[in-house]
């Protein structure tokens, strides 16, 4: 993949490389070039990217707050919020459902995100 603007993640074929991608071009690159990569909102095709829009949404909530830049104002729109809870893994499981609850980042949470580890590569 060699774009890396939040479109272009939505629209690449599996969101999980293309996710990745843009999180290894985000931690090389400047401070400029990192907010112009998160300033425009994605734009997705079709009502089943809502998950991945409000992952982008969470990420691009919390890493300008790692990093000390501005959020973008469109993070705070709340048709970035997913209408239920999704939990890491789509698990039922009630005791790691309460983990994912008590150590989701806020960006994350507050979207009904719940997710641990979340913008970390190996």
């Amino acid at each position: 993949m060699n774009k890396y603007n939040l479109s272009d993640v939505i629209s690449y074929h599996d969101f999980g490389i293309a996710f990745g991608s843009f999180l290894d071009v985000f931690y090389r690159t400047t401070d400029t070039a990192r907010y112009e990569m998160i300033s425009n909102p994605p734009l997705a095709k079709n009502t089943s990217d809502m998950l991945n829009v409000c992952i982008l949404a969470a990420a691009v909530h919390k890493l300008p707050n790692d990093y000390g830049l501005d959020v973008p104002d469109w993070v705070y729109n709340s048709k970035y919020t997913m209408p239920y809870p999704v939990y890491a893994q789509n698990t039922k499981k009630p005791e790691y459902q309460e983990f994912l609850r008590e150590n989701a980042p806020f960006e994350y949470a507050s979207r009904n995100l719940y997710y641990s580890n979340v913008l970390e590569r190996v």
